[in-house]
């Protein structure tokens, strides 16, 4: 796809950020759209930004405290929903 672009010394070279992307925290063990992304942006080097942190909105779909699946943090907005999870996160920092 565009993962080219990132190639050092060509005349198209350009960095890349991937903004907001994200997959349901509550269930993502075994999720090959997460596992790609992660080895796609360690390999390529691609800046990125997870969408999202929040464990809950104050109102979504007329339900106070929906819960987040994507989020971070647990509902109670202090914990993080899963360490796995972070730990994937910060494994795709990693140069």
């Amino acid at each position: 796809a565009w993962g080219y672009i990132t190639t050092e010394n060509e005349k198209y070279t350009a960095p890349i950020w991937l903004t907001e992307f994200g997959t349901n925290v509550d269930n993502f063990v075994g999720d090959n759209y997460i596992n790609c992304v992660s080895q796609y942006v360690q390999n390529k080097k691609i800046s990125w930004a997870y969408w999202v942190l929040a464990g809950s909105y104050y109102i979504r779909d007329g339900t106070s405290e929906f819960r987040e699946s994507f989020g971070l943090l647990s509902d109670d907005w202090q914990t993080v929903k899963s360490d796995l999870f972070m730990k994937i996160l910060a494994d795709m920092q990693k140069d």
